[in-house]
Parts: structure tokens; sequence; C-alpha cells
């Protein structure tokens, strides 16, 4: 099979998809299929529309196109009711519509089924009844028959789904009394405070850690960390903040706390996650359960940059990962000194509607420094009552934060904050 490529489409491709559209229709016809694409469809002005959507895409050989595809995300209005079976599940998919081939070269379809699943692990795609070559290719690449849809006009079409297991597998972890109860669901989403459109399915990280535990032991770790990163950095997907859900993120989180390897290779792997962290879950869960084993100065070097970006996840990151690394009597000083620097008015929040900005991160440092009194009251104290030497107070708000925090915890409920 000669090496193919996939592109958008453009403007200038217009004749040539035409083209093999017309190609399809007389395969259809010849092969036992004489209703599907009947009359003008699929036309100009449906696929100029495609095209500035951005939904179409052409494959080709070498410069030659000799296929065409649309993909398109979202829900698709004719699937909203389904016979004869159900979807998969309701997660976000993507749907394959008109993929047509020149038929001048094999491996069109399995190149269009590979590039679509590379941007989304949820497809969905319909076909005539009597499109037995292209029933037989999507069982091929892995998708399941669902059922019958109808189009607008009434016409039946055979469904399909092609997922991700994990995906299967996290639906079938859901808690019961999450999709049950509205008062628990609603607790449950309040806790995490996750910023709006993150898509929440109600999986409990207990539950997450051993799927975890799972993947590793099956030897499947390494090709779902490559999933998460691929799905949450690709740029031709459009919904970009809505790619991973909450227990996606929080479970690759978790299999990258147990990465083995040398620390170059960890951190680069880190590295791609902690941009994506969103909420304080995700970064504690991540943090409070890292168990890479390194000196402590090359683990050092990694997070202290950290401290310094302008991002509120990605400084709490620094924090909490100094917080249970970095609070020994060797290094106190040191997670001291990077707390006294931080610059809170340069860091942008995503949650605006709060009153202590930037929220999270100010509520990592009184985390810290509670922690820090347990650990060693007096040097905490005598931060927090200088900060640091640097001549002026730790900010009132992050002051209150710490002693609400030390207050709360039973190692440090009996001992003076302040």
């Amino acid at each position: 099979m000669e090496n193919l490529s996939v592109r958008r489409a453009a403007g200038e491709d217009m004749e040539r998809i035409i083209q093999i559209f017309g190609i399809a229709k007389r395969f259809m016809r010849s092969h036992g299929n004489p209703e599907q694409w009947n009359g003008p469809y699929p036309g100009r002005e449906l696929m100029r529309s495609e095209i500035e959507c951005g939904h179409c895409f052409v494959v080709c050989a070498g410069s030659a196109v000799v296929g065409t595809f649309c993909l398109i995300f979202g829900d698709e209005p004719t699937y909203g009711r389904i016979e004869d079976g159900c979807w998969r599940n309701d997660a976000p998919y993507g749907t394959i519509h008109r993929l047509a081939s020149d038929g001048s070269i094999g491996g069109v379809g399995h190149c269009c089924v590979e590039f679509c699943y590379s941007l989304i692990e949820n497809l969905r795609a319909d076909t005539h009844r009597d499109n037995i070559p292209m029933q037989r290719l999507l069982e091929k690449e892995g998708f399941g028959r669902c059922g019958v849809i109808h189009l607008e006009d009434g016409s039946p079409r055979i469904a399909y789904q092609k997922s991700n297991s994990l995906k299967n597998k996290l639906q079938e972890l859901v808690c019961p009394r999450f999709l049950s109860e509205d008062r628990y669901r609603s607790g449950h989403i309040r806790i995490i405070n996750a910023l709006p459109g993150t898509r929440i399915l109600g999986v409990h990280i207990p539950e997450l850690k051993t799927l975890a535990r799972v993947l590793r032991k099956d030897g499947k770790a390494k090709a779902t960390l490559d999933s998460f990163a691929r799905q949450a950095s690709t740029s031709l997907r459009p919904d970009a903040a809505d790619r991973l859900c909450y227990e996606e993120k929080l479970l690759w989180g978790l299999l990258l706390c147990s990465l083995k390897g040398s620390p170059e290779e960890i951190f680069r792997q880190v590295s791609v996650f902690i941009p994506y962290i969103s909420n304080w879950a995700e970064c504690d869960t991540f943090c409070c359960n890292a168990k890479w084993k390194m000196d402590s100065g090359t683990l050092w070097g990694f997070i202290s940059p950290y401290f310094d970006s302008g991002r509120e996840f990605e400084v709490r990151f620094a924090l909490i990962m100094a917080m249970t690394r970095f609070l020994d009597a060797g290094h106190m000083d040191r997670t001291f000194r990077e707390i006294a620097d931080i610059r809170y008015e340069s860091i942008a929040s995503a949650y605006t509607e709060t009153k202590v900005k930037p929220y999270y991160v100010k509520m990592g440092v009184a985390w810290l420094l509670a922690t820090a009194l347990a650990t060693d009251p007096e040097k905490t104290r005598c931060f927090v009552g200088d900060f640091g030497g640097k001549g002026k107070p730790l900010p009132e708000d992050v002051v209150q934060l710490y002693v609400r925090k030390a207050r709360e915890s039973f190692r440090t409920r009996n001992i003076s904050s302040l």
C-alpha cells in the first residue's frame, strides 16, 4: 500500500472532490447499492460549506488527491434517536461523513479512520444497508454496529461507533449515586469546583488508582499516556478545553506518578501534562502521589521554574510538590525563599468569581505553611511574621488562609500559628 497522507481540503480541491464523488456513485451502483447518494448529493454548495468550516479533508498519494471525507465534531442531530440498539457511550464524539475514494489505490478508508481516531478516540458513522463495502470497512476498522438511525428525510441508516475501551471502562466505574442522586452529584461537582465546561463523569479517585494499577500491570500504561498527550495537544480539535474529561486527566496524572526511567524522560512526559491541569484536585492528586526515585537536586531543578509561572495551577504544582518533597530541614529555607518571591498580582486565574485571587495559589501557600508548621513551628512562625526577611508582611489574605488551614489540621490545631 502506497504511503498516504491527509490534509484539510481547500477551495482548489473542489473539482477533484466532486469528481471522486462521481466515481464513488458509479461504484455504488455497480455493487448493489442503487439508492445511496442519489441526485446531486453531495453537491458543490454542501462541500463548499464543509471546506469553509474546516470539516472536509482529502487523502493524498504524493500530491495526487485519491480520496476525501468529512470529520465533524459535536452532536449529529440525526443521532439523537437510535432504534434496535444504543450508542456505546454519550461522550463527545466526531462523525465521519462522505467518505469516498477514486479506487486507484487501496487503504484510503483505513487512512481516514486512522487519522480521525488520532484526533478523537470516539467516532461515529452511518451507512446505507446496501453499502456492503462500507460496512465491511467500518467493521474491519473496529467499529461496532449500534442500531439504526434515520436521516432527516426518514431514510434508515446502520449506525456504527468506534470508541476507546478506556473511555468505556471509565463509564463502567461511574459511582451509581452520582447518576441517581442530584444532591450527591452536585456536592461532588461543587467540591471539585472545576471550570465551566469541564466534563465530570463521577468516577472516584480510589477506582482511578485501581485502574491505573491495572493498566500498568497489563502493559498498557505507555499507550494510554501517549493517547492522553495526543488528544490534549492536537491542534485540529476545535474544543481544546474539552478534549479530556476530569477523570481522564486524573488518570493521566496517576499514570505519570509511577513512571520509571531517567529523570529527563520522566520530566519530558510530566511537562506535557502540567499545562493541562485546570483545578486543584487534578493538581493535588498528581503531586501527592508522585513516587519518582531521584535525587532532590534534580527534582528541585525541574519544579523550581514553575514558581515563576504566570499560570495559577503551574504555580500550585510547584507549591504542592515542594510541600510533599521539600519541607525537611535541609530544604525548608529554599522552599520559603521561593514563596517569598511569588508575585501574586502577575498570576492569571480563570476563576474570576473568587474574592481572593489567585485563590488556588494562595491556598496552596497556606497549605504548605500549615504543613511546615507541623514540622518546624518556630521557623514557620518566623517566616510568616517577617515574610522570610523581606521586610514586608505575608499578604493578609494568605495569612488568614494559613491560620484557618492550621486550625483545621489535627497535626497543628494545638500549635500556635502566629
